[in-house]
């Protein structure tokens, strides 16, 4: 896949050194890539996030939203794969 254009992000809480920071890509959209049939066009939205150590009286770690980016990809469809 290859960046089109980020649409907006924020870094909405911190991250440290020594920090682990997962990422999760939903995806919210697809359509066709204008004038290429061999590629389409997701949209999607990336997440990270790290776990903190639980706080007095919650159970286990607690999961911590750290950043949010909405892109678009160009990805190549699946027909024009080489068999």
């Amino acid at each position: 896949p290859a960046d089109i254009v980020y649409t907006s992000g924020r870094h909405v809480g911190p991250v440290f050194s020594g920090d682990t920071v997962f990422a999760s890509t939903e995806i919210r959209d697809k359509r066709d890539y204008p004038g290429r049939e061999d590629l389409g066009v997701l949209v999607t939205t990336l997440r990270g996030h790290k776990f903190r150590p639980p706080r007095e009286g919650e159970s286990g770690p607690q999961k911590v939203d750290v950043f949010y980016l909405e892109r678009e990809l160009a990805v190549r469809r699946r027909s024009h794969y080489a068999a």
